[in-house]
């Protein structure tokens, strides 16, 4: 017994065998209200993304008059963006689940609105890793920034190196025991076979992420950081803002956020 529970915490090789290429792509973020940080992430995705995408945003219970109107202009004016809104603040967990329940594409990426992608033709860099890697595997792009734990543990698998014929280019994957949370991309064939958002019994903000990894890990999936793919996190946090960056909206009202 426990070698074979050494086994998948420590073998990321695939024990599928199946065969992902992307061709629709969904994203979703969940927000608290940095109105500053989301422009900043919308605007790093127009710049950024020359791809089609849905854009799902759950405004997480924030009743500010100034964000609430600032999403309807968004949606307004962008036919790819869909703006749900809940009642009060459903958590990192639940939040997700309401958002993938809108997602539509066959990679499902969740982006903090704290992040900004900073490398051009993101999405077409995405897909071609993946048309290359050929198999679902969960990936986050290698994130910049404010960061205390660059995507866990390497695995002793280390990196691995896929050549795109379509873009003529090569990808380095870093193969790791669990990815964070601000970047996580999800095959849509992932999220039917190990329900990685289900069962959890965490706190609201914290904790999922080795969760949701443990648990694809464990049904066989590999999980890896793209390594071409540059974003940076702003605050080191997704909804966990509430109790980490507490003086965020005084500092939105005095004009310094």
């Amino acid at each position: 017994m426990l070698r074979k529970t050494l086994r998948w915490m420590y073998d990321l090789r695939s024990k599928k065998g199946l065969k992902f290429q992307p061709r629709t792509v969904s994203i979703f973020t969940l927000s608290l209200g940095r109105e500053f940080y989301l422009d900043k992430l919308i605007q790093s995705m127009h710049k950024n993304i020359h791809l089609p995408y849905q854009h799902i945003i759950l405004n997480q219970g924030v009743k500010d008059a100034d964000f609430i109107s600032s999403l309807k202009g968004l949606e307004r004016n962008n036919n790819n963006i869909q703006v749900i809104y809940a009642d009060e603040n459903l958590g990192i967990n639940t939040g997700c689940k309401r958002c993938l329940s809108h997602c539509t594409g066959d990679l499902i990426i969740k982006l903090d609105e704290d992040m900004t992608i900073v490398s051009d033709n993101f999405l077409k860099h995405f897909l071609a890793a993946y048309n290359a890697i050929g198999e679902p595997v969960a990936l986050s792009a290698f994130p910049v920034g404010i960061i205390r734990n660059p995507g866990g543990v390497p695995t002793r698998y280390g990196h691995s190196v896929y050549y795109s014929k379509e873009n003529d280019t090569y990808y380095t994957l870093r193969w790791v025991h669990y990815l964070g949370g601000a970047c996580e991309c999800f095959p849509r064939i992932i999220l039917e076979e190990a329900k990685p958002f289900e069962g959890f019994r965490g706190k609201k903000t914290a904790g999922q992420d080795v969760f949701i990894s443990r648990k694809m890990r464990k049904a066989g999936f590999r999980l890896g950081y793209f390594e071409n793919a540059c974003i940076v996190e702003h605050q080191e946090s997704t909804l966990g803002q509430e109790e980490r960056f507490k003086e965020y909206f005084k500092l939105k009202e005095a004009g310094n956020a």
